[in-house]
């Protein structure tokens, strides 16, 4: 399989796999909002964001290692597996103290205490022990059809396991109870497939294969904690400045954001084994590959960037109901930051493709400390929509340090060949959904539509890139025929 079938047909799998857990996530928060209400879902998405922070540490972005190191050495593979769960082992017993330090010093009540330690052994025990790992494999061998069997599976419980309790009239604890039970079937069969399919762990590695592992791992851990944190930094500031209310009014807004950007960064993960291989066979044509690239995720997250800020308003009345209306300019505030992290993610892969980890970690711990200055000026004296505003600007900060970083160290991407044209398009799809914004749903096709053809009108993409492209889709559809005749 040559290097664009392979990217098509992963792309295909795990965009399969990333519409199931967008439109279950979506599905999951718009129950709890609904049943719950606007407290009700401060409650939640500040459960959901203290626990991520603390799941950082077991996670330590040792799955980019796992594909990075898999794409490059198959033969190493039970090595690798072994080596990464003993670190996740021994992560995990730093963590757990931390963990329990952390409900004593904030002085929860009783149904947030429980409820965190639920979600806790959902994320952090099932999830990245045993989930994520066999997930990079999947990435790393590019077999992501186990990948989107696994996550049919898991959405089809959480989301029918949430939707069940809360029709019934449980409450918040119960919700957490649906998904750990959908986190553990999850695990199991993860678990069962790379035994069957691809090897089993080899648990004898030495301390030394441990230690250079946790190496190649800490400065993508710290880039990928910094980020989390930079996730969840909102939720929890909200929540101790301005209480449950206005948390959950900023939730029902960045939660469609950040859900989408939880769902689109992993997709672009297909790329890293061929960012990888690129830059160890031949440097100098990761630039072309690199826009190319970068071409493709901007016309796929212009639109939806501007869609979304558009019609904010209508988006969040009609998914959360109408007492979520206050929360629409935060998400027009909030929804250019699509386009920024997507982006910007293609940057971090290129670094880590380059085995320049540290400097994402320096990029995202930038990222970090510009959100939580505004978040500290802004919180305050606007609220939630002071958190919108921080959100954007250290995007945008962000956005232009990883990308001097990444052209001073790797490679001089030019950001003007890759994205003029999306952003004509995206100028002209703005213009157009802006005069429709009264009817989103005649807006919203409208605009898809005008940013499609206004691509091929300015030759978004030149001969050599259709060739490719066309030549992807004829291969593609030739063995799709084959397979049905």
């Amino acid at each position: 399989m040559n290097r664009s079938d392979s990217i098509f047909r992963n792309t295909a799998f795990i965009f399969i796999a990333k519409i199931i857990d967008l439109a279950a996530a979506l599905a999951g928060f718009i129950l709890v909002a609904r049943y719950l209400g606007v407290d009700g879902l401060g409650r939640y998405s500040f459960v959901m964001a203290f626990v991520s922070v603390f799941g950082l540490v077991v996670n330590l972005g040792i799955d980019h290692i796992i594909i990075r190191e898999s794409a490059s050495s198959r033969q190493r593979l039970p090595v690798i597996i072994g080596a990464a769960i003993k670190l996740k082992v021994y992560l995990l017993m730093i963590m757990a103290p931390l963990l329990m330090g952390g409900l004593a010093l904030f002085g929860l009540d009783a149904e947030l205490k429980a409820g965190i330690l639920l979600f806790a052994a959902a994320l952090i025990v099932f999830r990245e022990m045993f989930t994520i790992p066999a997930q990079a494999v999947f990435l790393g061998c590019e077999r992501l059809e186990y990948r989107t069997i696994t996550t049919f599976a898991f959405q089809l419980i959480r989301t029918g396991g949430i939707a069940v309790v809360l029709i019934k009239g449980e409450g918040l604890l119960a919700v957490f109870c649906a998904i750990i039970a959908a986190d553990i079937v999850q695990a199991v069969w993860t678990v069962i497939l790379v035994n069957r399919h691809f090897t089993k762990p080899d648990f004898k590695v030495s301390s030394a294969e441990v230690r250079c592992f946790f190496k190649q791992a800490l400065p993508i851990g710290l880039a990928y904690g910094f980020t989390t944190a930079f996730l969840q930094l909102d939720i929890l500031m909200i929540k101790g400045m301005r209480g449950d209310y206005e948390n959950g009014l900023f939730a029902s807004a960045y939660r469609v954001v950040s859900t989408l950007i939880l769902v689109v960064v992993p997709m672009i993960w297909v790329l890293l084994p061929h960012l990888t291989r690129t830059f160890n066979e031949n440097r100098e044509r990761l630039k072309s590959e690199g826009q190319l690239y970068l071409k493709f995720i901007a016309a796929a997250m212009f639109p939806a960037a501007i869609l979304i800020s558009v019609h904010a308003d209508w988006l969040l009345t009609t998914a959360f109901g109408k007492e979520y209306a206050q929360a629409g300019t935060a998400l027009t505030i909030a929804a250019p930051v699509l386009g920024l992290r997507a982006v910007s993610y293609l940057f971090d892969l290129t670094l880590t493709a380059a085995k320049k980890q540290v400097i994402v970690a320096v990029g995202a711990g930038i990222a970090l400390t510009s959100k939580f200055i505004l978040a500290m000026i802004l919180i305050p004296t606007m609220g939630f929509l002071g958190a919108a505003w921080a959100n954007l600007g250290a995007d945008i900060i962000s956005f232009t340090a990883v990308f001097i970083l990444v052209r001073r160290h790797v490679v001089k991407y030019n950001l003007w060949i890759s994205l003029n044209r999306p952003i004509a398009a995206g100028i002209l799809t703005l213009g157009v959904s802006w005069l429709l914004r009264s009817d989103p749903v005649i807006g919203i096709p409208a605009g898809l539509l005008v940013f499609i053809v206004s691509m091929i009108a300015f030759g978004a993409f030149d001969r050599h890139e259709k060739d490719i492209i066309f030549s992807l889709l004829k291969r593609s559809g030739a063995k799709f025929v084959g397979k049905i005749s």
